[in-house]
């Protein structure tokens, strides 16, 4: 058991991650409210293989959409591979969420 399963976001994070990336179909697409300094609404997905729903960031978002279209409905089904790659944030470089989409379907 790791103690920082108990804190944290309940949103997937690069942590979460672990350096082993995420392969899942998406089984839920919606938006939620999202952020402290400034919260915002903000696409979210739900993947068959993993406990917490993802925020989708304007990168991520894009990358989505150009492989599946603007209809997020269109996207239920479709498979995607989460890791991480380096980000900067407030600043800094960090360690950030990368969602591609898996050609074929197949995850």
């Amino acid at each position: 058991m790791k103690a920082s399963d108990f804190i944290g976001s309940r949103y997937l994070s690069a942590a979460d991650v672990d350096g082993q990336p995420i392969d899942g179909e998406i089984v839920e697409v919606g938006s939620e409210r999202c952020g402290t300094d400034r919260p915002r609404n903000r696409l979210i997905i739900k993947l068959d293989s993993c406990a917490k729903p993802i925020v989708l960031n304007a990168t991520n978002t894009t990358e989505l959409k150009s492989a599946w279209g603007d209809e997020t409905d269109e996207w239920l089904g479709k498979h995607v591979s989460v890791g991480t790659h380096k980000v900067r944030f407030a600043g800094k470089q960090v360690d950030g969420l990368v969602v591609k989409p898996l050609k074929g379907g197949a995850a």
